[in-house]
């Protein structure tokens, strides 16, 4: 920052973290679960930019029953990884 910014003398320097999940096919899921309710759910690390997107996507999906995307529905159908039991 401070090589972008030369004059910059921030008052204080706090690191922060941030934690993801990642869906077993690394793609957002966009689903109708009923025809009520659709799950959105960004689980690739890279949701957090795309939230807006996803949002409309996802009002799309509850309001009209065909996909309006060059991109195939079922890349982004809900799926589940089964894992083992410890």
């Amino acid at each position: 920052m401070l090589s972008v910014l030369p004059g910059f003398k921030p008052v204080s320097i706090k690191p922060d973290g941030c934690a993801y999940t990642i869906t077993p096919h690394s793609h957002v899921m966009i689903d109708k679960i009923t025809e009520n309710m659709v799950l959105l759910s960004g689980g690739n690390g890279y949701a957090a930019k795309s939230s807006d997107e996803i949002g409309r996507v996802g009002a799309l999906t509850i309001t009209h029953d065909n996909w309006h995307y060059d991109i195939p529905q079922e890349a982004f159908k809900l799926c589940f990884k089964l894992t083992p039991k410890l």
